[in-house]
């Protein structure tokens, strides 16, 4: 079968989080792909996946993927559970280190790591440019991986890894909206007093 660029993202997102809700599929080939279906669950048709990659792990190899559609036809052939495709090129690294949640928010990710060599993490969450990340209090760049994901290389040791969302355009309106209530008092003082 052949998947579109959206299917194949989608697909991919799914398999991540191991639930799926609706599909187009017959159930047997679901249950080919690893989908098994969740009896008396209320939903018509809900299957979960049974062996699905943690939403934080380390890989053993990393591969650039150069034009963004590449990312895709890359992701198809590889085993996602030990490479990473990324769009810059990449960075030597070891065998995959070990990665444990210490604090889990929707807009911040605290980890501790461990790893003998310089690793590459991978976060089955969205990519956004408004996320920022710092390793042991110093920032680190985050990676858009396997077309739609996080990533970032870490390098060997203990470390604490910090993802934190920062909405660019609020930061925006925080301060037209500072700058409106200046303008507006400035305004109301100098209004000439009725009388």
């Amino acid at each position: 079968m052949k998947w579109t660029p959206y299917e194949e993202l989608l697909r991919a997102s799914l398999t991540r989080t191991g639930t799926i809700r609706e599909t187009k599929e017959n159930p047997g080939e679901l249950q080919a792909l690893g989908w098994m279906p969740v009896p008396n669950s209320g939903v018509e048709r809900l299957y979960v996946r049974q062996q699905v990659q943690p939403r934080f792990f380390f890989v053993d190899r990393v591969r650039q993927a150069e034009p963004p559609q590449r990312a895709l036809d890359l992701m198809q052939q590889i085993d996602l559970g030990h490479e990473a495709v990324v769009e810059a090129p990449p960075t030597a690294i070891g065998p995959a280190g070990t990665v444990s949640v210490i604090n889990y928010q929707p807009n911040s990710v605290v980890l501790s790591t461990s790893s003998l060599t310089p690793g590459f993490l991978v976060s089955s969450e969205t990519y956004h440019p408004g996320w920022r990340a710092v390793i042991d209090g110093n920032a680190a760049s985050i990676v858009l991986t396997n077309h739609a994901f996080r990533g970032m290389y870490v390098p060997a040791g203990n470390h604490r890894v910090e993802m934190r969302y920062y909405p660019t355009g609020f930061n925006v309106l925080l301060v037209v909206t500072g700058l409106s209530w200046i303008v507006a008092g400035l305004l109301v003082r100098r209004r000439p007093e009725d009388g």
